[in-house]
């Protein structure tokens, strides 16, 4: 990909993806397997190239079934589970790509079946809501396992053309280490299984743990993991520790032109900026239409020529203008905006913190006009 076509750009490092995911192996014991999550294009990053990058994942998680059509259609062979709702007009579709459902209630599963042939299989993981208050059969404390295991027993045998393979919940905080809400969601989890396991059912795979709980939750691991963030050298929560991860992400963009102002000049939109004494200011090629949130206007930080700078004024659709007062740039020149520039270096939860939200909905805003570049360095 020719790099001076764009006016922004992503550099990806698969080596750091790479890098990454065996850095979560080396926290499992031996035979627990991992699901790499790569919704969301893999997280702003680019799904087909992550699951090329992570072929030898047991399993790889989606959001929706397109998701997991692109994956099939790029070559992708390994089980892939949509932990999201597919339509259960869509079961036939979902058995043709060899997708496997998850599934959150005995309507759900009962109408799969009722759109699929006897001699079909659709792979079907149940998802147990255990306090997250999402998808899921309620079980959030002892009276409500019990129910919800009497709920799958009863469906199981009235739905022959799904395959049950596994069984999941999801943690709502288990980014914070030592947290009663996390014991208690898996303590709930956990009692469904063993309800289930009194009348003789029993799940090959049976996951729980997120990047969170991968981290700092080692008996919740059971059967498999599924990690998202940390795949792309993040933890759940930035504050806790890099854990040796490495981010794969870098955010530049374009210096389009160098000018000057005067005291009493305003800036962009609403004209919400005005300089107070004489400043250069470059007009960079990345505004909110690429995935720059408009809240990082005003001060958000960005790096010109290995030097701090930062957006000044409104971010407009398609640009921004930053600060280079004393500092050495020209049009032509590279702005970082995530990513390492001389001895400095922006994360993406840096820029969230500024935009106050979290660093997963950064990288995952990064709009589709902007070109990835791949590299191994």
């Amino acid at each position: 990909m020719e790099q001076s076509r764009y006016r922004t750009y992503t550099s990806v490092d698969l080596s750091a993806i790479r890098h990454n995911f065996d850095t979560v192996k080396s926290l499992l014991r031996q035979g627990c397997k991992v699901m790499s999550v790569v919704k969301a294009d893999g997280y702003g990053h680019g799904a087909v190239e992550v699951a090329n990058t992570l072929r030898d994942s047991d399993y790889f998680g989606v959001a929706c079934i397109d998701e997991g059509i692109q994956l099939r259609e790029n070559g992708i062979e390994a089980p892939i589970l949509i932990l999201g709702y597919t339509s259960p007009k869509e079961a036939r579709l979902l058995t043709r790509w060899r997708l496997t459902q998850c599934a959150f209630d005995t309507a759900y599963l009962t109408e799969l079946q009722n759109e699929l042939d006897r001699e079909e299989t659709l792979k079907i993981h149940l998802k147990i809501d255990t306090g997250m208050s999402r998808l899921g059969f309620y079980a959030h404390d002892a009276e409500s396992a019990l129910a919800t295991a009497k709920q799958i027993f009863d469906v199981m045998s009235k739905t022959p053309s799904l395959e049950y393979e596994g069984i999941f919940t999801h943690f709502s905080s288990s980014d914070e280490p030592n947290l009663p809400h996390t014991d208690e969601q898996f303590s709930c989890f956990m009692q469904v299984l063993k309800h289930l396991e009194a009348q003789g059912i029993t799940f090959p795979l049976r996951h729980c743990a997120n990047s969170g709980a991968t981290l700092f939750y080692p008996e919740m691991h059971l059967d498999m993991v599924r990690p998202g963030i940390l795949l792309y050298g993040y933890a759940p929560d930035p504050d806790a520790g890099d854990f040796g991860l490495k981010p794969a992400l870098e955010l530049k963009a374009y210096v389009a032109q160098v000018h000057s102002i005067k005291p009493g000049d305003t800036i962009s939109y609403n004209r919400t900026f005005r300089a107070e004494k004489p400043m250069d200011l470059a007009t960079v090629c990345i505004g909110y239409g690429d995935g720059l949130h408009r809240m990082l206007s005003h001060g958000a930080p960005v790096l010109v020529n290995g030097r701090r700078t930062k957006i000044l004024g409104r971010i407009c659709m398609d640009q921004c203008v930053v600060d280079v007062t004393d500092i050495p740039v020209k049009a032509g020149d590279t702005v970082t905006f995530i990513g390492k520039s001389g001895d400095e270096f922006i994360s993406a939860a840096e820029l969230a913190k500024n935009a106050k939200t979290i660093h997963y909905e950064i990288l995952c805003s990064i709009g589709k006009r902007i070109p990835r570049i791949y590299n191994e360095k």
